[in-house]
């Protein structure tokens, strides 16, 4: 059978069971949200890289056409084609040149248009102003190397010059070429969006090829291929990438990254922050109907088990729920009810106790003093004066023993001297010698054990175990037993005689009150009876033969 759960712990359970998920819930849908709002941003960057990316390559397209129209229809741009004179080709090359000039001017993007016939031996260049000396002559120096190359390329493709990046277009046929540079930084480079300032750069084979500064200084990772990352230190940076497929370029954008919520959308910091404040008001709604509803709940449940359990000393603590205070009250005035008619009846049940233990002291006392006035009498027929002195001086003073008794329990010790009085009167009321030998430990001395316990047991050997044979001897011995937690006076009462008979040992052993009583061992079946009412149940008096009569009582400490 499954023990049963109390309702406070249930509903602690079923809370516990719905606060756990939701907190689990809202964390996951902050944390979902975050990576939304990243990705969201990444894809407002993306754009924006793309729409730099389009325009650059409009640019160069408008460049390439223009180069293009030049090599298929310019006059003067074909004759190049063949040998001419030394005048004609200068004059031919300057008003081809005189149109780049003006092709520079007018469009800032281009950094150097340069016209090269091999026949004619002529290379002439037309610098924007944004290149100086050294850099113009370095890239002079590279195009005249590459003129020399055995393939010329008809598509745009990236040459690094005194650590710069240009882009570079060949366009014509054979020998002569029209030829167009471009610093490639002018697509990267910073951009700003308001008062954002973002940067664009652009990577090949893991290294930047533009915006060398900004990426040494933030540290950005350049080697990483996702579409979108954070790098940089201290400062973080989003970084997208996307690849110009017209250029054959890895280009990226990196924007300063602070955290969700810090680039002007306040709408998932507020949410987070109220899934923060509901996980704690939730929390906190739990610690308050804990301390106000559970706690008192259970410490009523508590009170309940204790009251099933027949204590009546128990506390319920105050509530400020008007219920459970008046629950509470209520099971506090029925406990104290409870409690007073638990001490009426154990005053009852004492008084009984005590009446029934009176009338059995006074079923024992008259049987031993008629045993004892028997005894003078059969001393007075003698004329054995100074025996019935010495009788009747032991007398009194074992009857002043029994007088002053406080109650129906005696020190252990008292119970000796009483029982070596009696033996003393015994021998004098006969010539049989009794030998009494007791061995009790300290400890037991003070021992309170029920009155006339060893001298019923005593009076019992000597009544029953005497004879004309041999001298009857009693031993009296008295220890403690320890065990389980539980510690017992052992109290062994021992003679020679014969023991006891078969019929007499099963009844006594089987607690056969009534059949002792009928078989005349009234002083047997009272001591039981009194250390029964004494003891509650918890003693034990057990009856054997063993060379002779023995007698054990067990008595709790």
């Amino acid at each position: 059978m499954k023990k049963p759960i109390s309702s406070s712990r249930l509903i602690m359970a079923i809370f516990m069971i719905f606060i756990i998920p939701f907190s689990g819930f809202l964390i996951f849908y902050n944390l979902y949200m975050a990576e939304i709002m990243k990705r969201q941003e990444a894809f407002t960057n993306l754009e924006r890289l793309e729409f730099r990316i389009k325009a650059f390559e409009d640019e160069l397209r408008s460049i390439e056409s223009y180069m293009a129209n030049i090599a298929a229809n310019d006059l003067y741009f074909g004759r190049l084609r063949y040998k001419l004179s030394a005048l004609d080709a200068h004059v031919y090359s300057f008003n081809v040149l005189e149109k780049h000039k003006g092709m520079i001017s007018s469009r800032e993007t281009i950094d150097c248009l340069a016209i090269y016939t091999g026949k004619n031996e002529l290379f002439r260049r037309a610098f924007g102003s944004g290149l100086d000396y050294e850099t113009r002559t370095a890239l002079t120096n590279r195009l005249a190397e590459l003129l020399q190359g055995p393939e010329l390329s008809n598509k745009w493709f990236c040459e690094i010059v005194e650590g710069r990046a240009f882009l570079i277009l060949f366009r014509g046929i054979g020998d002569l070429q029209n030829i167009c540079v471009v610093d490639l930084s002018r697509l990267s480079g910073s951009v700003m969006y308001g008062d954002e300032k973002d940067e664009i750069f652009c990577v090949s084979e893991g290294s930047a090829l533009t915006n060398k500064t900004f990426v040494e200084e933030a540290m950005i990772q350049v080697g990483m291929d996702p579409s979108y990352y954070i790098t940089g230190r201290p400062q973080k940076y989003l970084v997208v990438r996307t690849t110009s497929t017209y250029l054959s370029l890895d280009c990226r954008y990196a924007s300063a990254f602070s955290g969700i919520g810090e680039r002007g959308d306040f709408l998932f910091p507020a949410l987070l922050g109220a899934s923060f404040i509901l996980v704690f008001l939730l929390l906190l709604c739990f610690l308050i109907m804990r301390k106000r509803f559970f706690e008192p709940l259970s410490s009523i449940s508590e009170a309940l088990k204790q009251i099933g359990e027949e204590e009546t000393e128990i506390s319920l603590p105050q509530s400020s729920i008007l219920e459970l205070k008046q629950f509470s009250q209520a099971l506090t005035g029925m406990t104290e009810q409870v409690r007073r008619w638990r001490i009426i009846a154990y005053e009852k049940t004492l008084a009984a106790k005590e009446a029934q233990l009176q009338h059995l002291q006074l079923q024992i006392r008259p049987h031993f003093y008629l045993n004892v006035l028997k005894s003078l009498y059969n001393l007075a027929q003698r004329n054995e004066s100074e025996k019935m002195q010495n009788m009747l001086l032991l007398f009194s003073s074992y009857l002043r023993a029994i007088f002053m008794q406080a109650g129906a329990l005696n020190p252990m010790s008292r119970e000796i001297a009483n029982t070596q009085s009696y033996i003393a009167l015994v021998q004098l009321t006969s010539s049989m010698p009794i030998m009494l030998k007791s061995s009790i430990i300290e400890e037991l001395d003070d021992y309170q054990i029920p009155a006339m316990a060893i001298i019923t047991f005593v009076e019992n050997a000597v009544k029953h175990a005497a004879s004309f044979n041999k001298p009857l001897s009693i031993s009296i011995r008295a220890s403690i037993l320890e065990g389980e937690g539980q510690r017992h006076a052992n109290i062994a009462i021992h003679d020679n005689g014969p023991g006891f008979s078969e019929k007499m040992l099963e009844a006594l052993n089987s607690g056969a009150v009534t059949a002792l009583e009928k078989d005349g061992h009234i002083g047997i079946s009272n001591a039981l009876k009194r250390i029964d009412i004494h003891y509650g149940g918890k003693a034990v008096v057990t009856f054997m033969n063993s060379s002779g009569a023995s007698v054990e009582l067990f008595l709790p400490i």
